[in-house]
């Protein structure tokens, strides 16, 4: 398992949805090519129920509060490094 750095600096698109941030760098696509928003809605939610992260999915980022920003940049920092 390798290490992954989180800084206090979130770097997060604070003008898109948790789910859209989630999934920055790699959107799932279906077959057609078109952005798979139901898939990107549901797996994040899965993880942040996961992990006890109590925020929507479906909710701006701008919107959130400090602490959920730096668990949503966690959390993506986790999952990039699982792949």
């Amino acid at each position: 398992m390798g290490l992954s750095a989180v800084y206090q600096d979130v770097t997060l698109a604070n003008h898109l949805s948790v789910a859209e941030n989630f999934f920055m760098g790699s959107i799932p696509k279906n077959r057609f090519g078109f952005v798979n928003w139901r898939y990107m809605r549901e797996e994040t939610q899965k993880e942040l129920d996961k992990l006890g992260i109590n925020v929507d999915a479906d909710e701006l980022v701008s919107k959130l509060l400090l602490q959920n920003k730096k668990w949503l940049s966690l959390l993506r920092r986790i999952l990039i490094k699982a792949d």
